[in-house]
């Protein structure tokens, strides 16, 4: 799943432009869709980001993103069964 920067802002409580300059600076990998400047960034790569720059995130993660946080702070990313 990719979310976009307009979506992780609001996780982030940033600027959409925020976002799309830690794209432009390689602090937060994305990728540009061919032919336009859209961005996009893997759940996994924002959940990366937001745990090495201890940036909290609501309680609740995009439906379907497969990303678990426990208790002790641990990122699990992939498939969940519900």
């Amino acid at each position: 799943m990719f979310l976009t920067p307009g979506k992780i802002a609001k996780m982030f409580g940033v600027a959409p432009r925020t976002v799309v300059k830690w794209i432009d600076t390689g602090l937060m990998t994305g990728h540009c869709i061919p032919g336009s400047q859209h961005r996009r960034v893997a759940v996994a790569e924002v959940m990366r980001f937001a745990q090495e720059h201890k940036v909290p995130l609501p309680e609740e993660a995009p439906e379907s993103s497969g990303i678990v946080i426990a208790a002790d702070g641990s990122v699990i990313v992939g498939n969940v069964m519900s």
